[in-house]
């Protein structure tokens, strides 16, 4: 489904493809719950999102990699939710409409595997445990930057795969 970056919800997931479904589908799940309304936007036509019976989501497939990048590059949204490091560094940019961009961590390690910039450019990031806190707030203090605001959520897949063991027959 297309949509006009200016239909979008105040909340935007941007997820670069179906492979990160298990990453998202826990936090969109509480989302719905709750009865919020959320954008998703993805380069997958094939993305979960579309069959996942959620009903506040409004997804978006506004093309392949580079069409999805240019969307997400000029969306306007209060709020944008990615997994992708590097905002501002690679292609995927800032939108001057955005107000913040939340980084939702996808794997239980710590933040020296990712690039120097990695996480500069993000207002708040969304960490799997207490060691991502503990480097972020050191890189931090040695670079004299303005702290985000970091918070535990752990890592979002584990839920996914708790929720898929549940359904396999008992033996």
């Amino acid at each position: 489904r297309k949509a006009s970056v200016e239909k979008m919800p105040d909340i935007v997931f941007h997820s670069e493809g179906g492979k990160y479904w298990q990453v998202f589908q826990p936090v969109l799940r509480v989302f719905d719950s709750y009865g919020i309304k959320y954008g998703f936007v993805t380069p997958d036509k094939n993305d979960p999102v579309f069959s996942s019976g959620l009903k506040n989501v409004v997804p978006v497939c506004p093309g392949k990699e580079m069409v999805t990048l240019s969307y997400m590059n000029n969306i306007r949204a209060k709020v944008v939710v990615s997994t992708t490091p590097d905002l501002d560094v690679y292609m995927l940019k800032r939108s001057r409409h955005v107000e913040k961009y939340v980084h939702l961590f996808h794997a239980v390690v710590d933040i020296g595997i990712y690039e120097l910039y990695a996480f500069d450019y993000y207002d708040i990031l969304l960490c799997t445990g207490a060691f991502q806190k503990e480097s972020i707030r050191s890189i931090e203090k040695n670079r004299r930057e303005k702290p985000k605001e970091l918070f535990d959520t752990g890592c979002t897949y584990f839920e996914y795969m708790l929720d898929e063991i549940r359904k396999l027959p008992q033996q």
